[in-house]
């Protein structure tokens, strides 16, 4: 499958261009062989109270969320000590190892490049600038300037508010199902990077392409 007529591709940012469990070596060192269920509990709680302060119309930004759903999660394991190292270490995800050669290929093909983030614009800017990738993207979009949560269709469109083109020409890329059913609602072009093999979650609305990887983005973009 061939994807055409793509005038700009916009990457959601947690779990797609940087590795929410990258803290592994930190959560072994402190929670011992149930790292990966409290980094997958940590994360759950993180995207559940995003959607119910969306619900409830009670917004605050994702840090403060990931302080939150932080401090559920170390209750759970009675953990409390250790949440200094573990929150600071969430400024320091790691991206994910296909994220830079898709990025110099859509450099190469001139296509433009938007973050568009439940996460502030601070906190996105603070990642890219740790791994000196401030020039990859063209713009970063954070849901705090309309003070909502993906999959809320106003998310979407903050796209395309910046860049006036039809959704249809636009690339959407995640690896939550939840964003790319969002995506797909508003009608933006999908590729889901399935990276861990799951099944997609019935919501009514699929990705156009599901990939393993953001490399393999390369074969198909024309």
């Amino acid at each position: 499958m061939k994807i055409k007529n793509i005038k700009l591709v916009v990457f959601d940012a947690y779990g797609t261009c940087f590795d929410v469990h990258s803290t592994s070596s930190l959560l072994k060192k402190y929670i011992g062989k149930n790292w990966k269920n409290f980094s997958n509990l940590w994360r759950t709680k993180q995207l559940e109270y995003s959607w119910i302060r969306t619900i409830m119309n009670q917004y605050v930004d994702f840090w403060k969320i990931t302080n939150d759903a932080l401090d559920y999660t170390l209750e759970v394991y009675k953990k409390n000590k250790i949440k200094k190292k573990l929150l600071n270490s969430y400024k320091f995800l790691k991206p994910y190892s296909d994220l830079e050669l898709l990025i110099n290929f859509l450099k190469k093909k001139k296509i433009p490049r938007y973050i568009l983030t439940n996460g502030s614009s601070l906190m996105i800017k603070n990642l890219l600038k740790n791994y000196k990738m401030n020039k990859d993207f063209n713009k970063i979009l954070s849901v705090d300037s309309i003070k909502i949560y993906k999959p809320s269709p106003k998310v979407y469109k903050i796209v395309t508010n910046n860049f006036k083109c039809s959704p249809k020409n636009i690339l959407f890329l995640s690896s939550n199902c939840w964003d790319i059913a969002g995506a797909k609602n508003f009608g933006f072009r999908t590729a889901w990077i399935n990276r861990k093999k799951i099944k997609f979650d019935k919501l009514g609305f699929y990705p156009d392409i599901e990939l393993q990887s953001l490399n393999n983005l390369r074969k198909i973009l024309t």
